[in-house]
């Protein structure tokens, strides 16, 4: 399993490129959901990624 200093990293870099696509990132870190999104058709303003607590 990554880091999440790995997954940050990537993420900034990533950020500041026109690449959309997100597969390479992992669905869950530890016992939380992950989500990323860099933009759809085109580059987000602000892209994001978040960390969920999972529904029970």
């Amino acid at each position: 399993m990554e880091k999440v200093n790995e997954i940050l990293n990537s993420f900034i870099q990533q950020s500041k490129t026109d690449n959309l696509k997100w597969s390479a990132y992992p669905k869950e870190y530890l016992d939380l959901n992950m989500k990323v999104s860099f933009g759809q058709g085109v580059p987000a303003r602000v892209s994001w990624i978040s960390f969920l607590q999972k529904r029970k």
